[in-house]
């Protein structure tokens, strides 16, 4: 009798459908909706209205370089920042918070600003402010006044050590802007996620409802 070979793509069909059907409210649910938002929050790209003129480069935690004088408003664009999507101003939710983006680099010297989703909390952003020399940023980074490896800031931004060698570029055109980006480190935590490590601490619990 001829053995009959199921195709994989049909295998990875079922294994699909048997996710999408268990909803995200069951362990595998909840599982497979982690590894999916991980993956979402490795890419950045935003494009939208705003006031500046020049370009950086952020690259892979070794050098902040560039000629930039800038800011930007998330009422303005749309865009989709490390899994944190908006269209003018409001979010997943419809909920607006603070736009307030921007900053400068000066050839090797790199001050900016930016919402970043608070950990958890998808549509809750805060701002944080970025502050380095351009050389080695990734070592002698500090975030919101505290430096990025010491201990005071590792309890309170884990988020900013997995975006410690994020890799960025930016240009402003006058009343135009866009930044596209990409995070090595949010890759790492979604490769991890497969085996039940979560290094950005930031995957959700399942919630059980009455």
């Amino acid at each position: 009798m001829p053995r009959r070979i199921v195709p994989s793509w049909s295998l990875a069909s079922l294994l699909l459908a048997a996710v999408l059907g268990t909803g995200c409210q069951t362990t595998i649910g909840n599982y497979f909706a982690n590894r999916a938002r991980d993956f979402g929050e490795c890419f950045r790209l935003q494009v939208g209205a705003g006031k500046g003129v020049g370009g950086a480069v952020r690259a892979g935690g070794l050098v902040h370089a560039g000629l930039l004088f800038g800011g930007s408003s998330r009422d303005l664009g749309i865009g989709w920042v490390y899994g944190s999507g908006y269209a003018f101003g409001a979010g997943a939710s419809g909920k607006k918070g603070s736009d307030r983006e921007g900053g400068f680099t000066i050839l090797n010297f790199d001050l900016h600003e930016e919402l970043v989703p608070r950990r958890g909390r998808e549509e809750e952003l805060v701002l944080e402010e970025h502050f380095c020399f351009g050389l080695l940023p990734a070592i002698f980074s500090s975030v919101n006044d505290k430096n990025l490896w010491t201990n005071q800031a590792l309890n309170a931004s884990p988020r900013a050590h997995v975006h410690a060698f994020d890799i960025e570029a930016e240009v402003h055109a006058l009343f135009l802007f866009t930044k596209v980006g990409f995070s090595p480190g949010e890759l790492v935590d979604f490769l991890l996620g497969w085996f039940g490590a979560d290094i950005a601490q930031d995957d959700r619990s399942l919630q059980v409802t009455d």
